[in-house]
C-alpha cells in the first residue's frame, strides 16, 4: 500500500489510515515498511482516544483500522501487508501461548531504559512510554509518537512547546531528569 506525507509541517502530516485485509489478526512487527515510523495507531471507543505501540509483536485484529505515520522528510512510504504476518498463536498443555513483544517496564539493557506508566480506572486506560537511549535527543522527531485525542482519561509527555508524546525518547541521563506530564480524569 502505497502512503503520502505532504511535510508541510501539520499536526496530522504523514500519518495514514489502513486497515488490516486479513481473516486473521497480524502482527506489526511481521508487515514490511519502507520508510514508515516504528509506531501503530489504533482507536480506543471506551477511552475515546488512540492507544499507540511500538512493540513489533502488537496484534492488529481482523478487520481492525489503524494509523501509521511516514517518517519527516519523505514524501511517501509503502506498508507491504504479507501471509507471514499474521498472527501465529498455539496451545500447548491447555495454555495459550503468543509471541512475546517487549513493553514490560522499567526493562534496562545496554543501549536503552523504558519506563511505561499506565493510568487506568474502571476498566479504562491510557499508557505513557519513556525511553532513555545513549544516541536519543531531546528534541520531538520521527522517535517520538505524538499523542491523538486525549479521551476521557489520558496521561502524555508535554514537551516545552506544549507537544503531547505518547512515546517519547530522550538521551540517556546520568543524573535526575524532570519529566513534565500530560494527565487527565476524573474524580
Amino acid at each position: 500500500v502505497g502512503l503520502s506525507n505532504r511535510n508541510a509541517g501539520g499536526e496530522g502530516d504523514g500519518f495514514n489510515l489502513l486497515g488490516n485485509p486479513y481473516a486473521s489478526a497480524i502482527q506489526w512487527g511481521r508487515l514490511e515498511k519502507t520508510n514508515v515510523g516504528p509506531f501503530v495507531w489504533m482507536f480506543d471507543p471506551k477511552n475515546n482516544a488512540y492507544q499507540v505501540s511500538d512493540d513489533p509483536g502488537y496484534r492488529i485484529d481482523s478487520g481492525a483500522g489503524f494509523f501509521v505515520r511516514v517518517n519527516s522528510g519523505n514524501t511517501g512510504g509503502s506498508l507491504a501487508f504479507n501471509e507471514q504476518a499474521k498472527y501465529v498463536e498455539t496451545i500447548a498443555s491447555g495454555r495459550q501461548m503468543s509471541v512475546p513483544g517487549k513493553g514490560n517496564a522499567p526493562v534496562e539493557t545496554g543501549t536503552e531504559t523504558r519506563l511505561k506508566i499506565a493510568l487506568s480506572k474502571d476498566g479504562i486506560s491510557d499508557n505513557y512510554l519513556l525511553v532513555f537511549r545513549a544516541g536519543g535527543n531531546d528534541d520531538v522527531d520521527d522517535a517520538d509518537a505524538p499523542k491523538i485525542g486525549e479521551g476521557y482519561l489520558g496521561i502524555s509527555g508535554l514537551t516545552a512547546t506544549g507537544t503531547k508524546l505518547s512515546i517519547e525518547e530522550r538521551k540517556a541521563v546520568t543524573a535526575g531528569r524532570e519529566v513534565r506530564l500530560f494527565i487527565k480524569g476524573w474524580t
